[in-house]
């Protein structure tokens, strides 16, 4: 039975913000009057999945992060979606999700409650039956737990511009025991709905020591009985059926109300608003984001009324929201129930993702404890637990009541951290190695066990800033908020102090060597720069502020001269935008009167480096003067290759290798170091000597095999290339495909940042375009994209080339014997410049046939792995559909692969039953596009046919070939001179990648009837008695192997090229003893003998 979220849905514009909410906050009353607290009776159901946390570990243990977190949501969306078909369809409102929970409510009055608990069990009864265990592809069992309880309930609402609603009763507390007490598929009744229900009409047994009831059957209740009591009950008295979309929810269909739209609004999570307000599509809502997760647990005194529990909760989500708003982070769900009062905070959202995540998530939660500790009343204690990881975001739930949220193994251990480590802030392995922060920081917690984790990893205790003496390595994001943090490293560099010191040894080694520089009244002024205990004298204490910052700066310039001996000094500071406010007024007039040289790096984009910039600028002339500013131009790729040997200790890396680093670093040289710390830490490397084996050369596949393997490796400097074959030498394990290796954490935060800065509409776009390649056209393109963005799809592309993200490659919009034949393809300034420019018209039903790039292979690698699996497949599907739609086969060749747009290619009107066939103008540009993106993929991609051991001009030809983004991309499209020749009737070889061509080329032999031997013995013992078209095919293979191979200009090149050049000489000789060659050649299908291999 297919899944209710493949089938289609009808929403209204105020039916979307319905789908997040329950009928019961959707009804009149609650809608227009929220501010008092609303008491009702009803039924309740609490659904547990029992297995969820197991499941989720499960899945990343077998899968990986990434699609472990797309597996487990599929999965559960799937089940729960299954069960709360069930629910929808028996009446129920679907009040809350609790991650693994889901809390259900049938509204009804007094008297028809004993009714309503029957069909509630009904409802049970039938859930249990279906779908009460499923099974896992993991070998995990997921089961259903259910509890039910009845009688009034409370409905609180908190907040003012950001609103959650609670609910707090009785009958609450009672479901939550009942369904704890369920076990493998059970059905608990809390003593007060047993009080209420029909008896006579359900069969239980008691729990032993407990009041509850385990339900073992009931009488059963036919459809129309069912639907003539849910008919009856005060929630159903104005809802209608609609049978014929299959929606139980008149909601989604209401019609647009302003007024309405602006209440609904402060209820609905900040992402889920972004992605209403941008049109996207609710079944592309879905991302697999890596995010950060805080658990908040509040724990309010048994004291509490409700009063003090609304306002409690009203301060602690104002407070909760105004920390985490400067980080762009939000409180996304709250509960009332399951684990107390909590709230689920996330860091990272769509369009939300900032850097230095983890070191927001671990201070903000440090502030909540603090600030809910202080300011709320009667609140016993806060507990927080943070993670980070790649987790699913999206709707889950069911396409007519569903939530925004998160899921993951890496939320459920968050939650697992907030109960087990109470009253401090928790956090996983994962959260602070992605902070780096001082060790100092944290404080690791005792092994405990987690319910449902087997392997939680170290976990720790953030104790924020503490007072403690670090000489720091590094500025981080954290020393921003640390005052004195950059000129203590300055002065403690300088002097000469030791981390771990006490504050009586920094004492004595401030005494020692500042004597004679400066008063010793004057030392108190280092107090709080470097942690010490100086005693301050009467006439320090008595100054103002002026005056006393004054003498402050003359004592550092004082200590830093007598530190340089009145020599030249040079500092270098590398994060120089997180120097601290307090450090920085010390600092720069200290700097304007000591003769020192200092070097501070400032990262691009960053909001202070500006600031920097603007005050180094603006300053006193003669200073600005002795200022420069110089941005710093990324690596090129034959330093990229360099820095990656020094880095490893080794005097060559494979190319493959090579290719991986060049095309992710984009020449930056901090991605380049994550890029080689991602493959240590994933153990995917290998080191060997560079000494060859002697005896292998006696041995010819030995021989081969080495000269093949050398041939496959970049080396750093041309002395090691020349002549150091003892040198270490990096591989990488032949086990991993560097093609599917996954961004590192840190390089996808920035490029995930920088992606978010763009709005949803543009993301969408590059996620469709991401689908399509590095290098895309626009016809596939559109026909990819959902209509709703196709018909912006110009503007979107347009707006997307000036900011820089993708280029313009070439431009085919214009009809072909308009264009300029030696017009050379747009970069990205000029299409940036408005150079042949579409017009900014946001809808068109037409758009321009061109060819396109991502400026940064990063950014397009992050936007791929945004798509959930099941996204994606369907999005490659319409990718491959158009391939094929623009594919052709033709008889002459054999039923083989077909090449696209081949009848656009070799065109053959003489024979009938080769390709033929006329193209219109938009097939044609279809084919042109395709034709150019061919050739961007291997533009000035060259080789060194002499082997020349220069090493410089080999990087430089391997970087040129790493702008190939692989044999896949090649086989898309070639370059047209490969696609024309005289007697050629079908594309037999794609050209640009000589490894495919020579794969390709020994599979047309195989093909034939013909293999290609290991030793040149095989040439004169393997024969075969053919026709002579197919030894004329033969033939042009051997011959177009043979061009291959001597491209390569290694020994083992030019061994495998004279061995083809002799079996096409055999071959020939066999041929001409037949007179019928003439007449073959023009028929057959063949390779031109000469092809160029740019």
């Amino acid at each position: 039975m297919a899944s209710a979220w493949e089938r289609k849905y009808l929403y209204s514009e105020l039916g979307k913000r319905a789908v997040l909410l329950p009928d019961l906050r959707l009804s009149e009353d609650f809608i227009w009057d929220n501010l008092v607290p609303k008491v009702i009776v009803e039924v309740l159901f609490l659904v547990d999945f029992a297995g969820f946390t197991a499941f989720s570990e499960k899945c990343v243990q077998q899968s990986g992060a990434d699609r472990g977190a797309d597996e487990l949501a599929q999965t559960l969306n799937d089940y729960k979606c299954d069960v709360l078909e069930d629910v929808l369809d028996f009446g129920g409102d679907i009040l809350k999700f609790g991650g693994d929970a889901v809390l259900v409510l049938w509204r009804a009055s007094e008297a028809q409650l004993p009714q309503t608990i029957g069909l509630v069990l009904q409802c049970c009864q039938q859930i249990q039956k279906k779908h009460g265990t499923r099974d896992t592809h993991v070998g995990v069992k997921l089961q259903l737990k259910i509890g039910i309880s009845a009688g009034q309930m409370t409905l609180l609402t908190a907040g003012d511009r950001e609103q959650h609603y609670f609910i707090c009763s009785q009958a609450l507390d009672e479901v939550m025991e009942a369904q704890n007490l369920a076990v493998k598929s059970e059905v608990i009744l809390s003593p007060t709905c047993w009080e209420l229900c029909e008896q006579e009409q359900i069969q239980t047994k008691l729990l032993g020591g407990k009041r509850s009831l385990k339900v073992l059957r009931m009488e059963h209740r036919s459809g129309s009985e069912r639907q003539d009591a849910a008919g009856r009950f005060d929630q159903h008295a104005k809802m209608r059926h609609l049978e014929r979309i299959r929606q139980r929810r008149p909601a989604l269909i209401m019609s647009s109300d302003r007024k309405v739209a602006a209440r609904l609004k402060k209820h609905i999570p900040a992402a889920a608003l972004r992605k209403m307000d941008e049109d996207v599509p609710l079944h592309l809502w879905s991302e697999l984001r890596p995010v950060t997760s805080l658990f908040v647990q509040l724990q309010f005194s048994a004291e509490a009324n409700l009063l003090d529990l609304r306002r409690g909760l009203s301060n602690a989500n104002r407070i909760i929201s105004a920390i985490l708003s400067p980080h762009k982070g939000e409180n996304n769900k709250s509960l009332l129930f399951d684990k107390g009062c909590t709230f689920l905070c996330v860091l990272g959202l769509s369009g939300a993702k900032l850097q230095h995540e983890s070191i927001h998530a671990l201070e903000s939660a440090l502030q909540i404890v603090s600030m809910c500790s202080a300011s709320l009343r009667k609140l016993e204690a806060v507990s927080v637990g943070v993670t980070s990881g790649t987790v699913f975001c999206g709707l889950c739930g069911h396409p007519e009541r569903a939530e925004h949220t998160v899921i993951g193994h890496k939320v459920n251990l968050a939650a697992r951290l907030m109960v087990h480590y109470p009253r401090l802030v928790s956090c996983d392995e994962a959260t602070s190695a992605a902070s780096r922060l001082p060790g100092c920081f944290f404080k690791e917690l005792p092994e405990t066990k987690l319910k449902g984790v087997t392997n939680p990893g170290h976990i720790y205790q953030y104790v924020g800033i503490a007072e403690k003496w670090v000489v720091t390595v590094e500025l981080t994001e954290a020393n921003v908020r640390q005052p004195f943090s950059a000129i203590r490293m300055l002065v403690a560099r300088a002097l000469g102090l030791q981390a771990g010191e006490t504050c009586e040894d920094r004492q004595r080694t401030l005494q020692a060597k500042l004597q004679g520089a400066i008063e010793e009244s004057r030392y108190c002024l280092l107090n709080d720069i470097l942690l010490v205990k100086f005693a301050v004298p009467d006439k320090i204490r008595k100054m103002h502020d002026t005056p006393r910052k004054r003498e402050l700066h003359l004592t550092c310039m004082q200590v830093l001269q007598k530190t340089l001996g009145g020599e030249f000094g040079i500092f270098v500071i590398d994060n120089a935008h997180f120097i601290d406010p307090a450090s920085w007024i010390i600092m720069w007039p200290v700097l304007q009167s000591v003769t020192l040289f200092m070097v501070m790096s400032l990262a691009p984009g960053h909001e202070r480096t500006e600031s920097f910039f603007k005050a180094a600028t603006m300053s006193v002339s003669t200073m600005s003067q002795r200022i420069s500013c110089l941005h710093l131009e990324e690596l090129k790729p034959a330093a990229v290759v360099q820095k990656a040997c020094q880095d490893l200790g080794v005097v060559s890396i494979p190319r493959d290798l090579a290719r991986f680093l060049i095309q992710r670093s984009s020449g930056i040289p901090y991605y380049c170091e994550e890029l080689l710390r991602c493959l240590r830490c994933n153990n995917m490397r290998l080191f060997r000597t560079g000494r060859q084996d002697k005896k292998a050369e006696d041995d010819w596949e030995g021989l081969i095999a080495s000269a093949v393997e050398t041939s496959h490796l970049v080396s750093a400097t041309s002395s090691s290339s020349a002549g150091n074959n003892s040198g270490r030498v990096c591989t990488i394990r032949p086990d991993v495909s560097l093609e599917t290796t996954v961004l590192p954490a840190t390089l996808k935060e920035i490029a995930l940042a920088e992606l978010d800065r763009i709005t949803l509409k543009k993301q969408m776009a590059l996620k469709f375009a991401a689908i399509t390649g590095p290098v895309f056209t626009t016809q596939l393109l559109a026909h990819i994209l959902l209509t709703c963005i196709r018909q912006q799809m110009n503007y979107l592309l347009d707006v997307l080339v000036s900011d820089n993200i993708i280029k313009w490659l070439k431009d085919t919009g214009v009809p072909r014997d308009v264009q300029d034949a030696g017009e050379e393809p747009f970069t990205s300034q000029q299409a940036g410049s408005g150079a042949e420019r579409p017009s900014m018209s946001e809808e068109t039903t037409e758009w321009r046939a061109g060819v396109l790039a991502f400026c940064a292979p990063l950014l397009r690698e992050a936007a791929y792995e945004l798509w959930p699996e099941r996204q994606r497949a369907n999005a490659q599907r319409k990718r491959a559909a158009f391939l094929e739609k623009h594919a052709h086969k033709c008889r002459s060749c054999h039923g083989g692969d077909f090449v696209a747009f081949h009848r656009f290619a070799v065109p053959s009107p003489q024979d009938g039953e080769n390709c033929q066939g006329s193209a219109d103008e938009d097939d044609w540009h279809s084919w042109e596009a395709l034709v150019l993106a061919g050739e961007q993929l291997k533009k000035d991609r060259s080789h060194n046919p002499e082997g020349s051991a220069n090493a410089l001009q080999q990087q430089q030809a391997f970087s040129e070939e790493a702008l190939m983004e692989g044999p896949y991309e090649a086989e898309r499209s070639g370059g047209p001179e490969e696609l024309h020749g005289e007697d050629s009737n079908c594309v037999c070889c794609n050209l640009g990648c000589v490894r495919l061509a020579k794969k390709t080329t020994r599979r047309a032999l195989s093909l034939l009837k013909k293999q290609f031997p290991q030793t040149r013995a095989g040439a004169f013992v393997k024969s075969l008695r053919k026709k002579l078209a197919w030894m004329l095919q033969q033939t042009r293979c051997l011959s177009l192997l043979g061009h291959l191979y001597s491209l390569e200009g290694t020994s083992g090149g030019r061994r495998f090229s004279r061995l083809a050049a002799l079996m096409k000489a055999n071959r020939d000789g066999r041929m001409d003893s037949s007179q019928e060659e003439d007449s073959l050649s023009a028929n057959c299908l063949c390779v031109p003998p000469l092809l160029s291999v740019s």
